[in-house]
């Protein structure tokens, strides 16, 4: 073993290909709430426009952050570590519960303006 290779917790601090910069991760964290904020907003209006109720609109919500997230994947090139701390699981459930909020708020406002005025 090479006297000068460390090990222990202290090594992967000072692997340079675990360095992260703080500005680039915050950037890229925005950009993914962006796509999110975005995307359930026009998910909640096509689901309202639909007339989803209770379990359709579920159904289109979970279809939702499937599509989103998948492409969201792809876009990166499957290669998430490249981009933020979190893995893919922790991706799609931090989309999810962040966001149901406003999928539920555009699913009704579209459906009253559409289906009930």
């Amino acid at each position: 073993m090479n006297p000068a290779q460390q090990i222990g917790p202290d090594a992967a601090l000072n692997n340079p290909k675990n360095m992260v910069s703080l500005e680039t991760l915050m950037f890229n964290m925005k950009q993914l709430e962006t796509v999110n904020i975005v995307m359930y907003l026009v998910g909640g209006s096509i689901a309202g426009i639909l007339g989803a109720t209770s379990l359709h609109g579920l159904l289109i919500f979970i279809l939702i952050t499937l599509a989103v997230q998948f492409t969201l994947f792809l876009w990166v090139g499957l290669k998430l570590d490249r981009f933020t701390t979190v893995n893919a699981l922790g991706l799609i459930t931090n989309a999810a519960s962040s966001q149901a909020m406003t999928f539920v708020l555009f699913w009704t406002l579209t459906f009253a303006l559409v289906h009930i005025y």
